[in-house]
């Protein structure tokens, strides 16, 4: 089971994220407000390892942000 991830491997072997679809699992999720990975991973019903893993891509691509707690918002870093 995939969180909707285009996993192709770049030329340096790396996953490449594709481009977030507004679609994304994870992000639907998120619009309802802020979010533990653990929440987000039992309303997935993913296992957490994976929410993490789609968290950090969506992270570095800009489309969420933490909060000084550890939650996870939509957005830029609170």
């Amino acid at each position: 089971r995939t969180m909707g991830w285009r996993e192709e491997a770049d030329s340096a072997g790396e996953l490449d994220p594709g481009d977030p679809s507004p679609s994304d699992p994870i992000l639907r999720a998120l619009a309802g407000g802020l979010r533990r990975a653990d929440e987000l991973a039992e309303r997935l019903d993913s296992p957490l390892r994976e929410v993490l893993v789609g968290l950090g891509r969506l992270e570095v691509a800009g489309l969420i942000g933490r909060d000084d707690c550890g939650g996870y918002l939509l957005g830029g870093r609170r």
